[in-house]
């Protein structure tokens, strides 16, 4: 049984984008219901909510320092500050310490490599049948990559990529990891090799399409000319807003 089959179809790789709030609002809400239902879930939750609030605690320190440098006022020769005066440069810094961690955060959240990791799309869960050697290799590189162990499930699938039997379900998969593992230029360039596939269906290409402009927009390629088109609504109107938003506008 695979990892995410007894958890709800949940697995680690989604619970950390959960915590680090990766996830669309409707994949968020149905990780978190699941969270709640499977213990193990709740112990990655914890692992990665621990991890998120040690980056978050680092960043505040190294804020709370530069902030810190910036507000402390010159030292007078002849007089010592008051004790007003020192608990208003205390609380001046304070808010802009806070100021300055909600900005970091809205920028990161906010970064076109987190608008496409946001909506890009996984590939489904392929049931791989019979039971010859290129079967459970197969069955391998996919049972990794739903695992979320990217970099083990390409180097089975590609020994797997010009096989005539498995080759367009290796192909396939193959970029999908590469975007996880944040090479977003070798994904777009396995996507458009995907899309060349005559074997492949219109839905996966599809996706593959859609994917393609992610890995684009995760390096800020302009993608503007592509958001036209006959794209599901349920995938472009999130994005859309998202990348019309203020925050993303003001810091892109």
């Amino acid at each position: 049984m695979k990892e995410a089959d007894k958890n709800g179809g949940v697995d680690e790789a989604q619970v950390q984008a959960y915590v680090f709030g990766e996830l669309s609002t409707e994949e968020a809400a149905e990780v978190a219901r699941q969270i709640g239902e499977h213990p193990e879930l709740r112990e990655w939750a914890d692992k990665y909510e621990t991890i998120r609030g040690g980056l978050i605690s680092e960043r505040a320190g190294v804020l709370a320092n530069t902030v810190l440098k910036v507000a402390r006022p010159a030292p007078a020769p002849a007089k010592q500050p008051t004790g007003r005066k020192l608990y208003l440069w205390a609380a001046a810094a304070s808010v802009l310490l806070l100021l300055g961690i909600w900005g970091v955060w809205q920028y990161q959240n906010h970064s076109p490599e987190a608008i496409a990791n946001r909506h890009f799309l996984m590939p489904l869960d392929p049931s791989v049948a019979g039971g010859g050697d290129n079967d459970v290799t197969m069955s391998q590189g996919t049972d990794a990559f739903f695992a979320g162990q990217y970099e083990r499930s390409r180097e089975v699938l590609i020994a797997l990529s010009d096989n005539p039997n498995y080759g367009t379900t290796a192909r396939y998969f193959l970029p999908h990891a590469a975007f996880l593992l944040k090479d977003y230029a070798r994904a777009s360039q396995e996507f458009e090799r995907v899309l060349e596939d005559e074997n492949l269906t219109e839905e996966k290409k599809q996706r593959a399409r859609w994917n393609t402009m992610m890995a684009d927009l995760a390096v800020r390629k302009d993608i503007s000319d592509n958001l036209t088109g006959s794209w599901p609504e349920a995938w472009l109107g999130p994005l859309r807003e998202e990348l019309d938003a203020p925050w993303h506008r003001w810091f892109y």
